[in-house]
């Protein structure tokens, strides 16, 4: 999957999340600042990123994977889960 294709979808993940358009997000946008993600929602996002890319993201991962780009690069040196 390309950059874009990720990207659209992490926006997706974080709408469906949050309730909120993710649309005016930069990559470098804090989501907790910017949406107000809550431990609890941030955990969910986590789940929903492991499920549609097919990854398992070590728990100490989530306290950095606070903006888009972060997100990004976790998933790019995560490998993939067998289904």
């Amino acid at each position: 999957m390309n950059d874009l294709g990720q990207e659209r979808q992490l926006r997706e993940l974080i709408a469906a999340v949050t309730g909120r358009d993710p649309s005016h997000l930069t990559a470098d946008d804090d989501l907790v600042e910017a949406l107000g993600l809550d431990s609890l929602t941030a955990l969910r996002l986590l789940a929903m990123v492991e499920k549609r890319f097919q990854v398992r993201i070590p728990d100490a991962e989530l306290t950095t994977m606070r903006t888009l780009r972060r997100i990004h690069q976790v998933l790019q040196q995560t490998p993939e889960t067998q289904p």
